[in-house]
């Protein structure tokens, strides 16, 4: 089952051999063995990948809740000691999440558990209770106030606010960002199915400033070095403009205009709850994001 969700996710045989930390002709055998069991190749090269077939999709889902179900079985059996585990956890977050939690994560994971590997998943907002349910997510981290909550429980890291991010060299523009000039300016916005910030946009439309909207971008990442160079306006998240500050000539102001608040939160399965692994994940996030706070 591990070897048939590794190919499904990653659409390759090589990175899904590389994924289990097995080799090819290990992973190609079980593949082979699987499509004896059910009489199907399950799967078909395709140029973009190996693509499921009808009868691939079909046994995904059993798949996921039964290997789901072995795992918690498991592993709410065992004692988790952090220090010896070799686990992996895979944790969804944005590019946003990447930047500003990642690396306090990571050092935290360093000094208490060193052989603890941590995966990245950015997921769409939509998928992230199916992904928890399925086990391929341990934990998601964000502003995900569109997950729906139903298995999943969340709990608030923070409160969080949005400011201008702006080049330092825009002369038109003083020490505080003036709505005259707010509406004035030239916009730029990250649309993104893997951030829950598409407030930004609709703030701007309902402040009818569509039209000043004058760059799109795929990720947040992309912002210092366009800001930097150009006479553009970006509303990020302030602990992102804090980050970016450090990247560049770039600066921050306060907004002009109203914008509700938002929580970033921690969501997990409750079938997790009380597992030893996820819930140490769970506790180390808690304690280093209050931390940062």
């Amino acid at each position: 089952m591990k070897v048939f969700l590794a190919i499904y996710d990653e659409g390759s045989v090589t990175r899904a051999a590389q994924r289990l930390c097995l080799t090819q002709p290990t992973v190609s055998y079980s593949l082979a063995k699987l499509r004896e069991l059910f009489d199907d190749p399950l799967f078909e090269r395709t140029p973009s990948g190996m693509r499921p077939t009808e009868s691939g999709e079909r046994i995904y889902g059993d798949f996921c809740g039964a290997l789901a179900l072995v795992e918690h079985a498991v592993d709410s059996n065992k004692v988790f000691v952090a220090a010896q585990s070799q686990r992996r956890f895979r944790v969804s977050m944005s590019d946003i999440g990447e930047l500003v939690f990642l690396p306090p994560l990571l050092e935290r994971l360093s000094a208490e558990a060193p052989h603890v590997a941590l995966e990245v998943v950015p997921t769409v907002v939509e998928a992230i209770p199916e992904m928890l349910a399925s086990g391929r997510l341990d934990a998601a981290i964000g502003n995900l106030a569109g997950v729906r909550l139903g298995s999943t429980t969340r709990t608030t890291l923070f409160r969080e606010r949005y400011v201008c991010l702006l080049s330092r060299h825009s002369g038109s523009i003083g020490d505080q960002m003036t709505l005259d000039a707010f509406t004035a300016a030239r916009h730029v916005v990250v649309s993104s199915p893997f951030t829950g910030h598409r407030m930004i946009e609709e703030a701007l439309r309902e402040h009818g400033l569509a039209q000043h909207i004058k760059a799109k971008i795929a990720n947040f990442t992309g912002l210092p070095g366009l800001l930097a160079r150009t006479n553009l306006v970006a509303i990020v998240p302030s602990r992102v403009g804090k980050v970016f500050l450090t990247y560049g000539p770039l600066r921050v102001l306060e907004l002009p205009i109203e914008m509700p608040t938002f929580d970033v939160t921690l969501h997990w399965h409750t079938r997790q709850h009380n597992v030893a692994a996820t819930a140490w994940l769970r506790d180390v996030i808690l304690e280093t994001l209050h931390e940062s706070n």
